[in-house]
């Protein structure tokens, strides 16, 4: 067992490793935020064979996807090398709620998964499906936890196709990361001080100081934009603006949505 603690803005942060089994709990001020749940599960990317059998960790999900929708979601190839790493994080409150995982067309607050089928990280390009919890253009694998004691961050930075479960175990929330490849890499935000608004500040800039802080946006941003899904030229884009124009419609931006691929023509 080893030991970080360090002290930021007021709030002492320490953070406990074992590394027979692999577990790890963080402590702010004293009061655990967050902690390993279960065994850390990863593939020894050999054909076939798992670290831990050979079943893969995703072969469960596949089996619940199924048996919910008669579909396998997961596409797993047997033949091919397992290199899977799943890890779960418990975080303690009964009243404790989870947001992000963007971009979604859901609730602002995550669900459990239990029963039903996980959150997926994959940038895509679905069409309009509103309570819809399937990604969208982005995917980042980023939750916040909130509770009456404290606010947490998970980042889970892995590009591979990725599933979160949430659970409610123990009297808290139990998030499951699954992603199909990579290595373990996370970060791990939290603070207890002040009020709920300022915890949020606090694990949104200590994210920030990872993942960049967002520059204000280019003046035309702010104003109309119009886009359409279609095969377009350039002589019809500006006979359109000239319409906008001749209507009296105000037109900042026009965008134009095209087959930007050839593998993502579905004739």
């Amino acid at each position: 067992m080893s030991g970080l603690t360090r002290g930021e803005g007021g709030e002492e942060f320490a953070y406990s490793v074992s590394l027979n089994p692999f577990s790890f709990n963080q402590t702010v001020d004293g009061k655990l935020t967050a902690q390993s749940y279960n065994q850390l599960y990863f593939e020894d990317r050999q054909a076939g064979q798992g670290s831990q059998g050979t079943d893969t960790c995703f072969d469960g999900l596949a089996q619940r996807a199924l048996t919910r929708s008669g579909m396998n979601i997961y596409l797993q190839n047997p033949s091919l090398v397992k290199q899977a790493i799943a890890m779960s994080f418990w975080l303690p409150g009964e009243d404790q709620t989870l947001y992000g995982i963007p971009e979604r067309e859901d609730t602002l607050a995550l669900k459990v998964t239990t029963g039903t089928d996980p959150y997926e990280i994959f940038a895509t390009d679905r069409l309009h499906s509103p309570g819809s919890p399937g990604p969208l253009y982005g995917s980042i694998p980023y939750v916040m936890g909130l509770s009456a004691e404290s606010a947490v961050g998970l980042l889970w930075v892995n590009s591979a196709k990725t599933t979160i479960d949430i659970d409610r175990v123990n009297a808290g929330l139990q998030v499951t990361y699954a992603s199909e490849a990579n290595t373990f890499e996370l970060f791990m935000f939290a603070s207890n001080g002040g009020m709920n608004t300022t915890r949020v500040k606090n694990v949104g800039r200590d994210l920030s100081t990872i993942s960049g802080f967002a520059p204000l946006p280019l003046i035309h941003t702010l104003g109309y934009h119009f886009c359409k899904w279609y095969y377009v030229s350039a002589d019809m884009m500006m006979q359109r603006n000239t319409n906008f124009t001749n209507y009296g419609f105000p037109v900042d931006v026009l965008w134009s949505d095209i087959e930007w691929a050839q593998q993502n023509d579905d004739s």
